[in-house]
């Protein structure tokens, strides 16, 4: 495979397979200037990078700092192999010349990684991929409202108006502390009228039990101190008779969404204590229960880019699309829920977020064509579907700098190249580790998996020059595996509110849409097979070669020759004695190459196993279970449990280990646990007794005894 651009290293960690399903999320800083706290009260400036899974802290003279795990105290750091430890000199105005060789330290990406899984895990450790559990329905759409707590402390009072705190959830055209609107407005824009999305604020502080520093503890990681603090909160209003469900709009039992804005800022650091983020809490009143939460601090001023990110998890359940390691860019500033968070304006979501949530009309292309056109603000976005993979395929939308749009680095279009299985803190590029939404940035350079910028004037397509993208331009229109996607984006018009662009699809393999046969190869009567048309998309005269990767699927024939023009008709059938032991969906990908060219295209095939053929019982398979299958049966009902025999004739023996390897033994069926109990058996000796069995839809067992009629 030849990648997009060029590949960095690839550093495999371990634990990071735990981030894949797991979604705890915060608002990323980058060398954002805050205040920390000393154990003995003084307060010191600092540079923060990072969210609430990993900061690194920075002496604003560029010298890594860290906790001294024996004191609290903040002091300089060092590096010990992969990980910082203190040096013991406390931070000061200055660093002691001694420490010159310190400046500019980050510890290892494996540590960090690892600090990043069990970060994660800690925040949300029951989560779907977006954290949301079974039955709770995100709403996307309509009339939401939110529960807005606002907290101060008995040692710190809240400094912002709670009458302040709703206008800026809720007033229109909202414009103080510097925020482009209210947070309603922001959501309004975003989804094109289609979220109205208000907050309930109360008319006073809720006064937390503790002082700040028992919830902002610097030696506890983000999370633990932020669920005391909402749950005491849920709890006080609970013990008035407060009525959550009216924060059920969609009348899933669940409330919509929770947001704490507290007093203050944190003070801790290095991803510990009130660490702004959006998590998991776990409380119920009235019937009606909580799934996520968001906290973010007041400071003193409101600050909507912070709210709506964090929103954008608990709310709509929408993922980083930023480097969580901070050795690459993700998305970069395209995004909000990348770096596009400038304070009081943050710029839209990306068209794979506004997609996810319905806010966008996305149109599929299935064919060529000549003339189409994307207007900004992007509320209409191409797709280009992989063939073979539902969870890869690429967006395209138009992205002007004005509007909220207005601080990005470039405008054009914006291709967006998605795989939900990917990761935005994988940025090797390669088939295995990626992002899973990467900008097709049309310079060439990919500069925000390199980590050169978060951004630039040339990351867009548009005339006169970034014009064309295909399978042989830099980037390439190819798919992750490095298969041909066939799709030419071309003709791109000048950079403007309304863009025009061609797009030519035409795939050189037919069918372009999964192929899916259903059956039994051996009883089910009906052929399993279908045809896939291979057109030549060389000059000249092409060799051809194709396969499949399962053993259960043939492909005829399997290599050969065209002329311009010409094409090849590939069948591709089911295997009747190579057809899968279990039941149910199987997948094969059949691959279609010009190895002189070095390209290949992908297309898959799902076998839908309906095992029609006789009782597993019925080890001959002559519909009729004679006396030694019949003992058999029997000594499995002695023995309370089986297990799988593949390489003896009865194929099943007495034993408690591992069935998963085997279909199960047909006499095991209510339930279906591994033993085989009495009604089981007499329900085999009934197949015995009447000399004949035959498949019946309905019954218990899918089976009825006499032959079939």
């Amino acid at each position: 495979m030849i990648p997009a651009c060029f590949m960095r290293p690839i550093t495999v960690l371990p634990a990071l397979g735990l981030l894949m399903a797991l979604s705890a999320s915060a608002c990323p800083v980058a060398g954002e200037m805050q205040r920390l706290r000393q154990p003995d009260g003084e307060r010191v400036s600092v540079r923060v990078w990072g969210d609430e899974c990993y900061q690194r802290v920075e002496s604003p003279d560029g010298f890594p700092l860290i906790r001294d795990p024996k004191n609290g105290v903040i002091c300089y750091a060092r590096l010990n192999k992969d990980a910082f430890e203190s040096t013991g000199i406390r931070l000061a105005s200055s660093a002691p010349a001694s420490l010159a060789p310190l400046k500019g330290l980050r510890e290892s990406s494996v540590h960090v990684g690892r600090i990043v899984a069990a970060r994660q895990a800690r925040l949300s450790p029951k989560s779907d991929g977006r954290g949301a559990p079974a039955g709770w329905v995100r709403p996307t759409r309509g009339d939401i409202l939110g529960l807005t707590l606002i907290v101060d402390f008995p040692d710190e009072a809240g400094a912002v108006a709670p009458g302040l705190v709703r206008l800026f959830c809720n007033q229109p055209g909202y414009w103080m502390d510097d925020n482009n609107g209210s947070v309603y407005d922001y959501f309004l824009d975003a989804s094109n009228g289609q979220l109205r999305y208000t907050n309930w604020v109360p008319d006073a502080y809720y006064t937390a039990q503790h002082e700040k520093a028992y919830y902002d503890d610097p030696a506890t990681p983000a999370g633990d101190g932020a669920r005391a603090l909402v749950l005491e909160t849920l709890e006080h209003y609970k013990a008035q008779g407060f009525d959550f469900s009216r924060f059920d709009a969609n009348g899933d039992a669940y409330i919509d969404a929770i947001n704490c804005l507290f007093a203050g800022n944190s003070e801790s650091g290095w991803a510990m204590g009130l660490t702004p983020h959006a998590g998991r809490v776990d409380f119920e009143a009235g019937g009606i229960r909580t799934v996520s939460y968001q906290i973010t601090p007041m400071g003193g001023q409101l600050d909507m880019a912070k709210f709506v990110h964090e929103n954008g998890h608990s709310l709509l359940g929408w993922p980083d699309l930023y480097d969580k390691q901070f050795d690459s860019a993700g998305l970069g500033e395209y995004c909000l829920m990348s770096f596009g968070t400038y304070p009081g304006d943050p710029v839209h979501p990306c068209a794979y977020l506004k997609d996810e949530a319905g806010w966008t009309a996305t149109t599929q292309i299935t064919a060529s064509i000549g003339f189409v056109t994307l207007e900004h603000p992007a509320f209409h976005a191409l797709k280009i579907a992989h063939p073979y993979n539902p969870r890869e395929y690429f967006l395209i939308e138009n992205r002007q700098r004005n509007g909220r749009d207005a601080r990005i680095f470039d405008s054009g279009l914006m291709i967006l190249h998605v795989d939900r299985d990917g990761w935005n803190s994988y940025q090797q590029m390669t088939p295995e580790f990626h992002y899973e939404v990467s900008l097709e940035q049309a310079d060439g350079r990919c500069d925000l998996e390199h980590g050169m910028n978060r951004g630039d004037t040339t990351d867009l397509f548009k005339a006169p020059e970034l014009r064309d993208w295909a399978s042989d331009t830099a980037p390439h229109s190819k798919w992750w595996d490095g298969s041909e996607s066939d799709v030419r984006v071309y003709n791109v018009g000048y950079a403007q509110p309304l863009m025009s662009l061609s797009v030519a699809y035409e795939p050189k393999v037919m069918p372009t849409e999964v192929v899916r046969l259903s059956g039994d190869p051996r009883f089910g009567g009906a052929p399993l097979e279908t045809a896939f048309t291979f057109t030549n998309p060389e000059d000249g005269t092409a060799h051809w070669q194709a396969a499949s990767d399962a053993a259960w699927l043939a492909v005829s024939p399997d290599a050969g020759a065209f002329d311009v023009g010409g094409a090849a008709v590939i069948s591709a059938s089911i295997i009747p004695e190579n057809t899968p032991e279990l039941p149910g969906e199987h997948t094969a990908i059949l691959s279609f190459s010009l190895p002189e060219r070095g390209t290949f295209w992908k297309r898959s095939v799902v076998f839908d196993y309906a095992d029609l053929g006789p009782a597993t019982a019925d080890r001959d398979e002559d519909w009729s279970i004679s006396l030694s299958e019949l003992l058999l049966g029997v000594q499995l009902f002695q023995s309370e449990a089986y297990e799988c025999a593949p390489d003896i004739p009865d194929g099943y023996v007495p034993g408690s280990g591992d069935r998963a390897a085997c279909r199960p033994y047909s006499a095991d069926y209510a339930p279906q646990d591994g033993r085989v109990d009495l009604s089981e058996l007499l329900r085999l000796i009934q197949f015995f007794s009447f000399g004949a069995y035959h498949r019946a839809a309905g019954t218990e067992d899918g089976f009825a005894p006499g032959p079939s009629l």
